[in-house]
């Protein structure tokens, strides 16, 4: 009984070796075989305002990334586009007054520079620079 338990314990060592290498092993490629590259998916990027400035006051964004701007100041800001009032270089960008804590979000869809400035406080300003 013993030779058949011996046996026994050295085929179920002997699968469980074999599973493990099967489980590790990598699947053979075929020659001339191209991997399909992994589309980059819309971004968030979060410019925060403070301290009456914007931060960071420069960004570089793809075309379908998503800025988002977030008050943490102690007073309402509105963000706009550039020239202050007229805010006629990227009329999209225009916020209603955001109370503190509260995030205004704009998808941008074109490459280009966009100016901003807090229309509240027309000296804080900030620049996107969106790129293909």
């Amino acid at each position: 009984m013993n030779k058949n338990l011996l046996i026994g314990a050295l085929a179920l060592v002997a699968l469980v070796g074999a599973g493990l290498m099967l489980w590790g092993a990598k699947p053979a490629e075929t020659p001339g075989t191209a991997t399909t590259p992994i589309e980059r998916v819309g971004q968030r990027i979060t410019v925060s305002y403070e301290n009456n400035s914007f931060n960071p006051e420069e960004v570089r964004v793809k075309v379908g990334d998503t800025v988002i701007f977030d008050n943490k100041g102690t007073g309402n800001i509105r963000v706009s586009s550039d020239p202050h009032p007229t805010h006629t270089s990227f009329p999209a960008l225009e916020s209603e007054a955001l109370e503190p804590g509260n995030t205004y979000q704009l998808t941008l869809t074109e490459p280009g520079t966009v100016n901003y400035h807090d229309h509240l406080n027309a000296k804080a300003k900030g620049k996107i620079i969106v790129e293909q």
